[in-house]
């Protein structure tokens, strides 16, 4: 601007050149996840049931909102969604996780593990995953509950597949194993969703 002014006889001198900013620049910082309410979420996101666990977060595109939700059934839902500009409360569903009840002739039981749910960068690609992990199982004896942890990013999905260990007194059932998949290029993610498959891996109940 001012080198086309001084072109046209203003006499001003010019400023002195700047750097334009990188194009690989790092990315703005993904926020960590805060708690809301269900009554804070906006009405956009298709929730059924009612739900258990949520959290917003910011990333490269905006305000993001993760949910986890239970119905009377006791099928479990995930969402993963981003706010858009408008209509106001409109959201875009990045991806959408569910795990039915199914046919279950015995004692059925399903659950989020309480504090599970948290959102991160781990790959540092300014775009947020969002973690969670969740027990069910359909039995009649005592016996070790199926266990899933899940990692969202971008609308795709990772996952360790597996079963817990239960303790029962002086006894162990199961040995903690599982099976990953969806983290072929993300050794990072795989990396936290171990550790958080093994901070929830042993259920005690008692003798």
């Amino acid at each position: 601007m001012t080198l086309w002014m001084a072109a046209l006889g203003c006499g001003l001198t010019s400023a002195p050149e700047t750097e334009s900013p990188a194009l690989d620049a790092p990315p703005a910082p993904v926020t960590e996840g805060v708690v809301v309410d269900a009554s804070e979420l906006p009405s956009g996101i298709p929730v059924k049931g009612t739900v258990v666990q949520a959290i917003t977060f910011t990333d490269a595109r905006g305000d993001n909102f993760a949910v986890l939700s239970q119905n009377d059934n006791d099928d479990l839902f995930a969402y993963h969604a981003v706010a858009v500009e408008r209509p106001k409360g409109a959201v875009q569903v990045l991806r959408k996780v569910q795990q039915p009840r199914g046919e279950c002739p015995l004692d059925y039981t399903a659950e989020f593990v309480a504090g599970s749910l948290s959102a991160h960068d781990l790959d540092a690609d300014g775009l947020a995953e969002t973690s969670f992990a969740y027990k069910y199982a359909c039995r009649g004896d005592v016996s070790p509950r199926d266990y899933k942890v899940l990692v969202l990013e971008d609308g795709d999905k990772a996952i360790l597949r597996g079963a817990e260990i239960l303790v029962l007194g002086e006894e162990r059932f199961g040995d903690g194993a599982f099976e990953p998949e969806g983290f072929e290029e993300a050794p990072k993610l795989l990396e936290h969703a171990e550790t958080l498959w093994q901070a929830h891996l042993v259920h005690e109940m008692g003798g």
